[in-house]
């Protein structure tokens, strides 16, 4: 019998039964009350035609129904997609459509659910509301079992267990997939190294469908601990109390959370002294930011880790005994992961002659979802390139310099130039358009956009802003817009990024 995350959970509820899986503003739930709501999913699942690899899509926030849903999927021997509830109804559909999803659980409060159910009218979709009120849900629910692993199918290391997509691109979506073995391979190495216990309570602001927050769910299940669930940061000193009221032991962050919550003197007037530890990944922290945080947090260790969706989520993580001594280091390959630099171990780089990163292990992507030709350009004999550039020191740490992809990396959230361009490409006036990154003190990186405009023709930012708000999601709208004369361009006609970057900072730089 292959192990699997999803029976993992199951083990952890016949063990803990009793003990808090979850809580929520409205209240608590024990993993016998979750392992029930699982085991209804997976009935239901199980009693449909669906068959062995069908996939099975989920547009939830974070709550007690998206994890139920998640492990229902798995235990019936369905793949799970999970998708971003930031992004407009047309992505959506676009991505339903390319994986070929089957059925959708989706919140009934989406703001997006009356034009998404207009837009797949046509397939042969089934779309599940998740809500009180859904009269299919409560049906769903009310076939709550007592035996957890009824329903189970037996799955196999190699079957494809998830699909995350990596951005909502508009012509070309890059499906990640994840098998069985490389979720348990990666939740098992992540627990070998981070101190997480059955009597841990983490404080979660992470959506379970990046990856970043995926690997939490699956640690802190197969853990048997408690995760407290936060769905929004807007109110940083009421997020804090909250912190401070739950006693929360760990929390986890990409650099725009930590500085959205902790910056600003905002812990001053807070108590978390119940807090172990913190880990940061999901983009580049600054060395200054970790620094203010040590200080703000004495008691507190700090994890410093690398990783990406196609390595399933994490490759490497920096002990906090070194986050002094080897600042600005990604640390070493996490258990279960050879990591080198270049093509060849023989390569030597440095931090003036960076290489690209290579990763090994159970925890890399079989490849991209209907798409072997993007697959073939980034796994090479079993071997990841991430597009990340880096070297390692004589004590072999690593240490990364920068993206050798075009891909910009905001927050959380990961944003192909190619698919803002082609939204502000549709705009009537706009000859040219060059998408690219600059640096952000709050999200680490941010959207900017160069525009060429046809003769005689003149636009104003607002324009630009409007066109982009009506077809992407809110993070992917540039935050700087710069009108310019032409776009520097290689002599086979390709856009230099670079030559944008540079611009921008001069003019930053003359302003």
């Amino acid at each position: 019998m292959q192990q699997s995350v999803a029976r993992s959970f199951l083990d952890s509820v016949e063990r803990h039964r009793s003990s808090n899986a979850l809580i929520t503003i409205e209240r608590a739930w024990t993993y016998e009350e979750l392992g029930r709501l699982t085991g209804a999913v997976s009935s239901f699942l199980g009693s449909t035609k669906l068959e062995r690899g069908d996939r099975v899509a989920i547009i939830l926030p974070n709550c007690p129904e998206y994890v139920a849903v998640f492990y229902g999927i798995h235990l019936a021997g369905c793949v799970v997609v999970a998708l971003n509830t930031q992004e407009p109804a047309p992505v959506l559909a676009r991505l339903l459509e390319h994986c070929g999803a089957r059925v959708l659980f989706v919140d009934d409060k989406l703001r997006e659910l009356p034009q998404l159910r207009e837009l797949t009218s046509n397939g042969d979709l089934r779309v599940i509301p998740v809500s009180e009120d859904s009269g299919e849900w409560s049906e769903i629910v009310s076939g709550s079992l007592p035996n957890f692993r009824r329903h189970v199918v037996d799955s196999r290391s190699s079957d494809l267990a998830a699909i995350i997509y990596t951005s909502g691109t508009t012509g070309s979506p890059k499906g990640v997939m994840l098998s069985q073995t490389n979720l348990f391979a990666n939740t098992q190495s992540i627990l070998n190294y981070l101190p997480i216990s059955w009597v841990d309570k983490c404080f979660n602001v992470l959506a379970f469908y990046y990856s970043f927050g995926n690997s939490i769910l699956h640690t802190h299940m197969t853990a048997g601990a408690c995760l407290i669930l936060q769905n929004h940061v807007a109110f940083p000193h009421a997020v804090l109390k909250r912190m401070e009221s739950e006693k929360a032991t760990s929390f986890y962050g990409v650099p725009t959370t930590f500085a959205l919550l902790f910056g600003r003197d905002r812990l001053r007037d807070a108590n978390l002294s119940a807090l172990r530890y913190i880990a940061q990944a999901g983009g580049p922290m600054s060395v200054a930011q970790q620094q203010q945080l040590a200080e703000d947090l004495p008691g507190t260790e700090i994890y410093v880790m690398y990783g990406q969706t196609e390595a399933t989520a994490r490759l490497s993580y920096l002990e906090p005994a070194h986050l002094v001594d080897k600042a600005g280091s990604v640390g070493k390959a996490i258990p279960g992961v050879t990591l080198r630099v270049g093509s060849s171990d023989e390569s030597k780089h440095t931090a003036e002659s960076p290489g690209e990163v290579y990763a090994f292990g159970d925890n890399i992507m079989s490849g991209y979802w209907n798409d072997s030709m993007a697959s073939s350009e980034v796994l090479r004999d079993g071997w990841l390139r991430t597009g990340d550039l880096g070297y390692f020191d004589n004590d072999g740490f690593l240490f990364l310099t920068g993206r050798s992809s075009d891909m910009i990396k905001t927050g959380a959230n990961r944003v192909s130039p190619a698919e803002i361009e082609d939204v502000i490409a549709r705009l009537d006036g706009v000859a040219e358009v060059g998408v690219y990154a600059i640096d952000d003190a709050i999200l680490g990186q941010a959207v900017a956009a160069a525009i060429v405009t046809e003769p005689g023709v003149e636009l104003d930012i607002q324009d630009i802003q409007r066109q982009c708000l009506a077809g992407l999601s809110s993070f992917k709208v540039p935050k700087s817009i710069k009108f310019v004369e032409s776009l520097p361009k290689t002599s086979s006609g390709k856009l230099k990024r670079h030559v944008l970057v540079k611009d921008y900072e001069e003019r930053e730089q003359s302003e």
